[in-house]
């Protein structure tokens, strides 16, 4: 890919994507910081030690998080 005429292919992209949030992962964990992220229309909170959580705000726009079982 490194002529830039080039389009990636979707899988190419796709991988791309993929070594990006792993990357973005590592340096969450590495930091101490928790990641935020989506999955079947629900937000997901993971915490460094692998604690997954959903994000729920109620009608108020109060926030909790409640245990995420995948």
């Amino acid at each position: 890919m490194n002529d830039p005429a080039k389009v990636p292919s979707a899988d190419e992209l796709n991988e791309m994507l993929k070594k990006v949030v792993d990357l973005a992962k590592f340096k969450a964990k590495s930091s101490g910081t928790s990641i935020v992220y989506e999955v079947n229309k629900r937000l997901i909170r993971e915490y460094p030690d692998g604690k997954k959580y959903e994000i729920i705000r109620d009608e108020n726009g109060c926030q909790r998080e409640v245990q995420f079982d995948e």
